[in-house]
């Protein structure tokens, strides 16, 4: 039956949580099948949604709604176990019958960031559950910029978002509705809140996945099954999103309410007794297992440019960066002179345009020939009068092997936790670990320098 109306949309939800009611309380073996259906088809539909298989023009949609500040992308590597236990999260929450708050939504938020993420080229980090301290932004396809809500203003938008949400439903006790002062269908509370938490973006990463968390919740606390955006029509949801407005939700909430109505012709079908698998939930279960085994594993690569040029990006480079900048503002005060070099395979270089030059040559796909990187700073004249004249002279270095390279830091040969396979990089803790042996060095020297004037 073809609905072209969101009033007939929103009738059809409702007959259909009438009719699902009609089988409550389901066997928990009916029920298991259903969540578990539904859960499959999230995690592997989103995956695959925010995968990097996309066509130009797909990618250019994603980027509208899915990457934040210059080009982060939002996903991470625990996205879909994230999306998983995000929905159990969901029915237990429904049973509690929360309201929206803004400890949930922040509880939320750390289970699928779950670890700190660093936006190294803006000095920008970002914490689970924790509104963004910095401005975030987006580029729309035709390249231009969209700003969101200045940091400053996210506790007010969001307390009046939730306000608004809270007070504009009517809840569900699964055979009639309780009234509230407003009377709001879910569905139209459920598409606006997504919307405006988009709009908001309150969190520096995370936020497409977290508005679609919400929006289930929303559905779920009045009795439908949370709603799927399939791979199929990921288009769709992009140009809904894109096209709905604050005068104009209409695209938006009749693209939810059609996913939803499949949603609960499913849970329905379940609930019968019926099954509820499709001939291909197999091959999205292996497809599942297949990203979990890249994710709960670093895979053993061999060394190539490219892994080698990825590793120097995403890792060495900004770890290099730190470490001077450690370096620099806590100890050249006590010296006169200041430098930093630049080591490759045992070649010293003093100036930083020509080692560029040379590490570029030496990253050949034809011919790679790259086993030490460093960095050196060399602190020279001690400042304090009638003290003994000596110089500071440390460095990082990273040793290229076959299979796996390795940071050492210090005169001391402070080691990272072990060699890193090319698929792994040095996390922020890790790098932050390895420049405060340095620091503790520096500053035992100039403890026995001061120490033996006295």
């Amino acid at each position: 039956m073809e609905l072209n109306t969101i009033d007939e949309i929103i009738d059809r939800l409702d007959a259909l949580r009438a009719e699902l009611n009609t089988y409550r309380p389901i066997p928990a073996d009916r029920m298991n099948r259903i969540m578990q259906k539904l859960r499959l088809e999230w995690n592997f539909n989103s995956n695959s949604m925010e995968g990097n298989t996309l066509t130009k023009q797909e990618t250019q949609k994603l980027l509208h709604y899915g990457i934040t500040a210059k080009g982060k992308p939002l996903r991470d590597h625990i996205e879909m176990q994230g999306h998983d236990k995000a929905l159990k999260k969901l029915e237990a929450i429904v049973q509690k019958d929360l309201k929206l708050s803004e400890s949930l939504i922040k509880d939320f938020h750390k289970m699928i960031l779950a670890e700190s993420v660093s936006l190294l080229d803006e000095n920008v980090e970002i914490n689970p559950g924790e509104w963004k301290k910095h401005h975030n932004y987006l580029l729309s396809p035709t390249g231009e910029r969209i700003d969101f809500a200045p940091p400053e203003q996210v506790p007010d938008l969001m307390s009046a978002l939730m306000n608004w949400t809270n007070n504009h439903l009517y809840q569900a006790d699964l055979n009639r509705h309780k009234k509230k002062k407003y009377d709001l269908h879910p569905l139209v509370v459920a598409a606006v809140f997504h919307k405006r938490f988009i709009a908001i973006h309150p969190f520096g990463d995370g936020n497409g996945r977290m508005g679609r968390i919400l929006m289930n919740l929303i559905l779920m606390q009045n009795g439908f099954m949370p709603t799927i955006v399939p791979l199929t029509s990921r288009e769709g949801y992009y140009l809904a999103l894109n096209d709905s407005t604050t005068e104009d939700m209409s695209p938006l909430i009749e693209y939810v309410g059609r996913n939803l109505i499949q949603s609960m012709e499913l849970a329905i079908e379940g609930a019968k007794g019926n099954s509820v698998e499709e001939q291909d939930d197999w091959e999205k279960e292996v497809a599942l297992l297949k990203q979990q085994l890249k994710e709960a594993q670093n895979p053993v690569l061999k060394m190539s440019a490219d892994l080698v040029r990825d590793c120097i990006l995403g890792s060495i480079e900004p770890l290099f960066h730190r470490f001077v900048e450690k370096m620099k503002v806590n100890f050249e005060d006590f010296f006169l002179e200041y430098e930093v070099f630049y080591g490759l395979n045992d070649i010293m270089y003093n100036n930083k345009e020509a080692f560029e030059e040379e590490l570029i040559k030496n990253i050949n796909p034809n011919n790679l020939k790259i086993q030490e990187l460093s960095i050196y700073v060399r602190f020279n004249g001690f400042k304090l009068a009638n003290k003994e004249d000596f110089s500071i002279y440390e460095e990082l270095k990273v040793n290229f092997s076959r299979y796996n390279y390795e940071v050492i830091a210090g005169r001391r040969e402070q080691k990272s936790k072990g060699p890193k396979r090319y698929s792994e990089e040095v996390s922020q803790e890790e790098g932050n670990t390895l420049i405060a042996q340095v620091g503790k060095e520096v500053t035992a020297r100039i403890q026995q320098i001061i120490q033996r004037a006295k």
